[in-house]
C-alpha cells in the first residue's frame, strides 16, 4: 500500500469495519492493542451492536445530571481536581 493511504478492514457483510489513518505501524500496532485490551471481557455482539457508545452517553447524560443537583461551586472543584489528576470533563 502507498504511504500516507488508509487501509480498511471489510465485515462479512462488505461495510467497512475500520480505517487506520495515516502514520506508523507501530503506532497503529498500539492502538489496536489498547483497544482490544480496553474491550476485554465484552462480548463481540455488544461491541457490534454499539454498547460502549450507549454506555457513554448513558454516563455523560448521568453525570450532567449528577452535576445539576450538586452546589455550583463543588462542580467547579469538582473538575479542577480532575483535570490537576489527568481526567478530562467537558
Amino acid at each position: 500500500m502507498d504511504a500516507g493511504m488508509n487501509e480498511v478492514v471489510v465485515g462479512s457483510t462488505g461495510s467497512v469495519v475500520c480505517a487506520t489513518v495515516p502514520q506508523s505501524a507501530e503506532a497503529d500496532a498500539r492502538r489496536i492493542v489498547a483497544a482490544v485490551n480496553a474491550c476485554a471481557g465484552i462480548p463481540t455482539a455488544a461491541l457490534e451492536a454499539g454498547a460502549l457508545a450507549k454506555a457513554l452517553d448513558l454516563l455523560t447524560e448521568a453525570y450532567a445530571d449528577y452535576q445539576a443537583r450538586m452546589p455550583a461551586g463543588w462542580v467547579l472543584e469538582t473538575r479542577s481536581a480532575l483535570r490537576k489528576i489527568g481526567k478530562v470533563i467537558p
